[in-house]
């Protein structure tokens, strides 16, 4: 999440948001993020300390109070990751992911299986991080709900942020 500032413009363009669940495993992000959310009141953003995986453990960590922060062997510290299938209840209608996560999109995604096929959310993931990643995570997409349409995005000139799309017709 880095600090709450997509989260706080998808509210201002959409006018009502009933809920965010905003993961942040970096702890001078997950502190800017706090400071955020109080500073614009956006109580509906519930800011979780935890990186998202397809399991439950502890990873090395490189944090630098960026959005450039990431999973790495080579990270300085460890922080716990979490499937966001865990992190949502089953009563809750999940309708967007956004997820830019440094090149742990497809793990991240694994672990969202189950929201996935059960709610079918519009999905907004990178896939410019790792070369595989163009094409990995589009099939793994497809393997979840066949009936997405995808699209891709660049935003920006040299090809970086390259995004995937995927919508219900």
């Amino acid at each position: 999440s880095c600090n709450l500032a997509t989260a706080i413009k998808l509210r201002n363009y959409c006018g009502h948001v009933k809920k965010v669940y905003a993961f942040e495993p970096d702890p001078e992000s997950y502190r800017r993020c706090l400071e955020r959310r109080e500073e614009t009141g956006f109580w509906e953003a519930e800011v979780l300390p935890y990186g998202t995986w397809s399991s439950r453990e502890t990873l090395c960590f490189h944090a630098l109070g960026t959005g450039a922060s990431k999973v790495s062997e080579e990270g300085a510290i460890r922080i716990p990751v979490m499937p966001i299938d865990e992190a949502v209840s089953a009563e809750e209608c999940v309708t967007m992911i956004k997820m830019d996560v440094e090149g742990s999109e497809l793990e991240s995604l694994k672990g969202a299986r189950k929201t996935i096929q059960r709610d079918r959310p519009k999905l907004a993931i990178c896939v410019y991080h790792k070369p595989e990643d163009m094409t990995e995570i589009p099939l793994y997409v497809k393997e979840l709900v066949p009936e997405y349409r995808l699209y891709l995005r660049h935003h920006s000139n040299d090809g970086r942020e390259t995004v995937l799309y995927a919508v219900m017709p």
